[in-house]
């Protein structure tokens, strides 16, 4: 008596089972009742659609199963096998209830407004209704909550970027385009001058202005020494002073033996050393440094010129804009259909443009929610 009990139980478990898996278009039906305009047949399976229900697989064992397992598997199977013509019978009666509540539901969409009865006259478990959009709105928070917090991540992260590689730029990048060519020239981007390498640069000047000194110093007392000593074989104080002078010229070398050619952009830097000069490692590490400065120097003059272009462009384009106004004017009056050359600028010449998004650039619909 107990084993047909039990049996019984699981028979009774098992077509719950099937009747809560088989009900799910019941419960599909039951959220459509929101949308009217909705086609019940587009939220129901291909196996619904064609007319079978859904059934529960089998509990099924693998060879590397345990015996338990394996037995349970053999016992379901048995159990199935027993019942299987009143789970037959029950599928035929929900797919039956189905097709007549699709029909009903499909008839009533083509009665007119006064006829037509509203889509919760048709839901079967209001309960299980209510059940169902209280886990629904339960879901939608959840997901609001993760976007939001996606959401913030990604403008904190946003925040960082633009203040590390947009605020921060000494020089922003832009560029300049012709009017009528397709040519365009860019200025430098430059970042502003960390505090460390501001450091270095000035303790390497304070050296080179140093060893400068020194070298002028000791060539004076050279020349002293020697004209006290009359060892030089200078006659009088105008060959001395040619001596001087000769030297002075030696001191400006070519840029061949410079190594930069920075003077024919009117950069100067007045500690650059003889690259034949360079002897020890601290003067190569030294002259690296001045000429990194010299190097910044060349683009910062290049900036200033590429700005006062910019600005002649900007004049040039306001001055464009107020012709054509005067030029579109006298077109109306003659009623002609000539069309106005516009200029405009570029997003590559107004860089700032690059941080901010036009809804014509979005190409979705707007979709404002409650």
């Amino acid at each position: 008596a107990s084993s047909i009990s039990e049996s019984a139980m699981r028979l009774m478990t098992s077509m719950k089972d099937e009747q809560r898996r088989a009900g799910g278009l019941l419960k599909q039906l039951m959220i459509l009742d929101i949308n009217e305009d909705v086609d019940p047949g587009l939220f129901v399976s291909d196996d619904h659609q064609t007319g079978a229900v859904y059934v529960t697989p089998l509990m099924t064992a693998t060879d590397t199963a345990a015996w338990m397992n394996k037995e349970e598997a053999n016992a379901v199977a048995i159990e199935d096998r027993i019942f299987c013509g009143e789970k037959g019978a029950i599928r035929g009666e929900l797919s039956e209830l189905r097709d007549r509540l699709l029909d009903m539901i499909h008839s009533n969409r083509q009665l007119g407004d006064l006829e037509r009865l509203p889509r919760v006259d048709f839901t079967l478990d209001v309960d299980e209704l209510a059940e169902w959009r209280d886990e629904a709105d339960i879901v939608v928070d959840r997901l609001r909550e993760e976007i939001r917090y996606e959401d913030l991540a990604k403008q904190y992260l946003w925040n960082i970027v633009r203040i590390q590689c947009w605020n921060s730029m000494e020089e922003k990048p832009r560029s300049l385009r012709g009017f009528h060519l397709d040519i365009f020239v860019d200025n430098y981007p430059m970042a502003p001058r960390s505090k460390p390498s501001a450091t270095m640069l000035e303790e390497v000047s304070r050296c080179r202005a140093v060893e400068i000194a020194d070298a002028a110093a000791r060539k004076t007392l050279e020349v002293g020494y020697m004209r006290a000593t009359d060892i030089t074989g200078i006659e009088d104080e105008d060959d001395a002073k040619e001596g001087v002078e000769a030297e002075e010229s030696e001191m400006e070398t070519p840029p061949a033996l410079m190594g930069s050619l920075a003077q024919e952009f009117s950069i100067d830097h007045p500690f650059s050393s003889n690259q034949f000069q360079l002897n020890s490692r601290e003067q190569k590490y030294h002259e690296v440094i001045l000429v990194a400065d010299s190097i910044y120097q060349v683009k910062k003059a290049f900036n200033e010129k590429f700005a006062d272009i910019y600005r002649a462009k900007e004049q040039e384009l306001n001055r464009v804009t107020e012709r054509n106004l005067r030029i579109k004017k006298i077109i109306g009056d003659l009623k002609l259909s000539d069309a106005v050359y516009e200029p405009k600028w570029t997003d590559d010449e107004k860089s700032e443009r690059l941080l901010d998004v036009t809804d014509s650039e979005v190409p979705f619909e707007k979709f404002i929610s409650a």
